[in-house]
């Protein structure tokens, strides 16, 4: 190879290497021209997602106070329904109570008509606070048991003063003693029932309170 050719080659390398470094040198300056560019679609970018999120979370927030309203509607049905059983079950005791001692009273005073008359009314309000509690709750059970017995004592004692008449007068003392051990026994088991009531309707409006 001649020295021509050689001096030939070396130029072309040189010229090869100067035009490499040039774009090199040229490379920061091309790239920072598209950093604009780049930006806007970041921007874009980033405002649609937040768009997008700030949807989402708009129909998270709507679909939860939907489920919080609806289970509030709930709980407010409930409550009332709770405060409408507690009135009957409180105006039935005590209708059935003031029956019992009306009775009570009409048996002493001999007042045939209205022994009648309550008798009649204490069936009603019995059967319709059985229709009121739930046999499968012990409280309930507990009144349910004591009404059963002020009823029967009642019924005892009913009986007891229509066959005085027919009772001799040996025996006539210790008839009307039971009698009035009856209508004591009435004072008690009314007293017990109105007790057992107030708790029951002190759970129920401790659930009212809490909406349950």
């Amino acid at each position: 190879m001649t020295v021509d050719e050689k001096l030939s080659q070396i130029a072309i390398k040189l010229s090869d290497q100067a035009n490499l470094l040039e774009a090199i040198r040229d490379a920061p300056a091309q790239l920072s021209d598209w950093l604009p560019f780049f930006a806007s679609i970041a921007s874009v970018t980033v405002a649609a997602f937040m768009i997008r999120y700030s949807r989402i979370s708009a129909k998270e927030q709507l679909e939860s106070s939907e489920r919080l309203l609806e289970k509030q509607l709930k709980a407010n049905v409930v409550a009332m329904s709770r405060r409408e059983w507690m009135n009957a079950l409180r105006r039935e005791i005590s209708d059935h109570l003031s029956n019992a001692k009306e009775t009570m009273h009409a048996i002493t005073s001999s007042d045939i008509d209205t022994i009648n008359k309550t008798s009649h009314k204490a069936v009603r309000c019995h059967t319709y606070i059985q229709l009121l509690l739930d046999p499968d709750k012990d409280k309930h059970t507990d009144l349910l048991k004591a009404l059963d017995v002020l009823t029967d004592e009642i019924r005892g004692i009913i009986k007891l003063y229509f066959e005085l008449k027919n009772v001799s007068e040996a025996n006539k003392e210790a008839h009307i003693k039971s009698m009035d051990d009856g209508l004591s026994k009435c004072d008690d088991l009314s007293a017990d029932i109105s007790v057992k009531t107030s708790r029951i309707i002190e759970d129920s409006w401790g659930k009212v309170k809490n909406l349950e």
